[in-house]
Parts: structure tokens; C-alpha cells; sequence
């Protein structure tokens, strides 16, 4: 700092010392000054022509201070001008954020609509969008779709997409998620096609529900988790009776693909129930049914594979593997009444009433003799036996379902 400051005094110095010996040789001999410019002549001393110079150059000096004072003074009041608009846009949206928290979404896309802003970022369009679409006003929603940056359409057909799916439209929510999936748009970062691909996932599943056998036409198959997997093959069995032949085909195709996949386990009572309602499937109902007893005993699922059991008493080869079953299941559940009451009754579907009487008079109470008296009672009325079979066989639930 120091040696800065001497710099500068020496400078000045050296300045006024120049100064000084440039003002004495004008005192000695002031000299002239002569311009000549198409035509004119004009000629002074040479100290009033540097005193000219000197006073242009200050002023020079002084309009450009003032305009750039000008242009920083314009660019702080646009940058000021620029906060307020986003601390306003900013307080609507947290309005909006707590309408929609309230489920109010009509009330949050009215605070939304921003007089001040004539043409909205990508982002708040896609909010005015969504609200819109939560909402349920499609005009709404098609005006704001069409302000949408060419940038934000992948987003926007997703945003529709769901739309359209609440409003049980699944024929024109299909034709928008065509237009996203397999291939995520370019226009989706890096960063966001997991969460996008995840939504993407979401509204299939969506898809699958309304229209489950639709969903095996879509090429590739939608991956699903545990829990949407299970919903689309609950999907599948409430509308068995309006499946094609070739959408059964298909299913059994898929089911082929998936029975060694970790997932697909996870959904193996539902699969036996959905693969029995197709005579095509029943065999590889029985097939997986068997597989899954033999890992982890499951009421509902012994109950099914009891009912596809006795569907085939000549084959030789299904009573074996029933024997062997009922063997694994006596060593490792002995006090399981679930397994005793299975075995008597198939045992009563054989017409070996004797040996299922003794299983079940055997055990400590009563209980189980009363339910297979039951059983056989109902064996002839279809309609008891579709909706009381299935709860007497779980002793978990008997006493709600009766």
C-alpha cells in the first residue's frame, strides 16, 4: 500500500513538473494553431487550442459517465423489476401449492393465471396443465397445452396422458404414452428420465387396470412392480369372460416368459387363478400351484390347487404328486387344519369317505368333521359352493365370510 502510494505522488510529480515546463515554454513563444477544411481557415494560439482539446475531452469523458450511469441505472431497475416479478410468480405458486394440498386444484390454476406475464416459462405452463387437468376443464387444459414450448410436449403428453386416464378415457391416454414409450424423448434430460420413465411406468399400470388385456398388445410389455402387477392381474381376472382366444394365448405366452422371474412369484396365487380360468392354463396352473406349496404353505393357494387337483381323478400322475404334497405338508405343518380339512376332502372327492372321516375325527374338536359335513353338503349346489367353499377351507376368515 505504501509503495503504491509513493508510485503515485511520484507521478504527479513528474506531471506537474511537465506542466509547468510546457506552460513556461507558452509564456516564452505561445505558437499558432492553423485548420484548414474545404475552404474555411481558422487559426488561434496554441494555449487555447489545447484548452479546447482539454474541455471536448471532459466532456467526452463526462456523457459517456452519464449514459453508462444511464444504462446501469436501466439495468437495475429491469433487474429489480425482474425480482418482483419472481417473488410474485413465487407467492401465487406457494398459493397454488396450498390449494392443491387442500385438494383444490381449480382455486390453484386460478392463482395461476398471471396478468403480468404474457407469455409463461415452459415450467408454469406445465403447472397451469397439470392443475387444469386435476381440475377437469379440458378447455383449459387444450389452451395450455397448445402455449407449450416444443421443448415441454414429452412432459405435456404425459400430463394429458394421466388425464385422460381419470376421465376413463384409456383408448386416447394409449395413443399419447405411445409417443413416449419404449424411447424416452430427447428432449427429457439425463437427469430427469428416471423420475420420467418412472411416471411412464405409473400411467401403464394405470392402463393395465382399465384395459388389462389391452396392456398385451403393447410391444415391450410395460415392466410393472410387485404391487401394479398385482393390480393388473386382479384387473384380469375381473374381466376374464371378455378375453379373446388369442389375448388367452398371449397371456400364457407372457406367463411362459416370466414364471422363473422373482417378481413373478410374488404374484403366484394370482397367476394360478388366472391361468385356471383357461383350460389351456390349467396345467400350468396346477404346475405352479404345486411348485410354490411345496416352498411356503398358502391357504388361498392350497385351496386352488385342491380345486384344479380334483379336476383330473384319473390321472395317475396328479394323484402321486398330490399324495407327495400332502406327505410334505403333514411332516412340516402336523397341526395345520387347513392341511387336515384339504386332505379329508380330497380324500371325499376320491370316494374315500372312510379315510376322510378318520383324518378329521382325529383332530380335537369337532371342527373339522362339521366343515367337511358342510362341505359335502354344498358339493351340489354350485352357488353355495363358489361362495362358501373357499371360506370354510380358511380358518383364518371363516367366521366373517359366514
Amino acid at each position: 500500500m505504501r509503495v503504491n502510494l509513493l508510485i503515485l505522488s511520484f507521478l504527479t510529480l513528474l506531471l506537474v513538473l511537465a506542466g509547468a515546463l510546457f506552460a513556461s515554454s507558452l509564456a516564452q513563444d505561445t505558437g499558432y494553431v492553423l485548420l484548414l477544411w474545404q475552404g474555411w481557415q481558422v487559426q488561434t494560439s496554441m494555449g487555447f487550442a489545447l484548452l479546447l482539446v482539454l474541455s471536448l475531452s471532459v466532456l467526452m469523458v463526462l456523457l459517456l459517465l452519464f449514459f453508462s450511469a444511464l444504462v446501469g441505472w436501466s439495468t437495475r431497475y429491469r433487474h429489480a423489476q425482474s425480482i418482483q416479478d419472481q417473488q410474485r410468480v413465487l407467492d401465487q405458486l406457494q398459493d397454488a401449492l396450498c390449494y392443491q394440498m387442500l385438494d383444490a386444484p381449480a382455486q390453484a390454476l386460478d392463482r395461476l393465471h398471471l396478468k403480468g406475464i404474457e407469455q409463461p416459462a415452459g415450467w408454469l405452463r406445465l403447472l397451469q396443465v397439470y392443475f387444469a387437468g386435476q381440475a377437469r376443464l379440458q378447455g383449459n387444459l387444450q389452451h395450455y397445452l397448445a402455449g407449450l414450448p416444443q421443448e415441454q410436449h414429452a412432459i405435456a403428453n404425459l400430463l394429458k396422458a394421466r388425464w385422460l386416464l381419470s376421465e376413463q378415457q384409456p383408448a386416447a391416454a394409449r395413443g399419447l404414452l405411445s409417443t413416449i414409450y419404449p424411447d424416452v424423448p430427447t428432449s427429457v434430460t439425463l437427469a430427469d428420465q428416471a423420475a420420467f420413465e418412472l411416471a411412464v411406468r405409473e400411467l401403464w399400470a394405470k392402463y393395465a387396470i382399465l384395459q388389462p388385456w389391452d396392456l398385451l398388445s403393447v410391444q415391450p410389455l410395460p415392466s410393472l412392480d410387485a404391487d401394479q402387477s398385482s393390480a393388473w392381474l386382479a384387473a384380469l381376472l375381473a374381466q376374464m369372460s371378455q378375453a379373446q382366444p388369442e389375448q388367452q394365448a398371449e397371456l400364457m405366452r407372457y406367463y411362459d416368459t416370466v414364471n422363473e422371474q422373482a417378481l413373478f412369484l410374488e404374484d403366484a396365487g394370482r397367476w394360478v387363478r388366472v391361468l385356471a380360468y383357461m383350460t389351456a392354463g390349467q396345467p400350468r396352473a396346477l404346475q405352479l400351484a404345486q411348485q410354490q406349496l411345496f416352498q411356503q404353505l398358502d391357504v388361498g393357494l392350497l385351496y386352488d390347487w385342491l380345486m384344479l387337483t380334483i379336476q383330473y381323478p384319473e390321472q395317475s400322475v396328479q394323484h402321486q404328486q398330490a399324495t407327495s404334497l400332502f406327505e410334505h405338508f403333514n411332516q412340516r405343518y402336523p397341526a395345520q387344519p387347513a392341511v387336515r380339512l384339504a386332505q379329508a376332502y380330497w380324500y371325499d372327492c376320491y370316494q374315500q369317505s372312510a379315510q376322510a372321516n378318520r383324518l378329521v375325527q382325529d383332530w380335537p374338536t369337532t371342527e373339522l368333521f362339521d366343515r367337511l359335513q358342510l362341505l359335502r353338503q354344498i358339493s351340489s349346489v354350485p352357488l353355495l359352493r363358489e361362495r362358501l367353499a373357499r371360506v370354510l377351507h380358511d380358518f383364518a376368515t371363516v367366521e366373517s365370510g359366514l
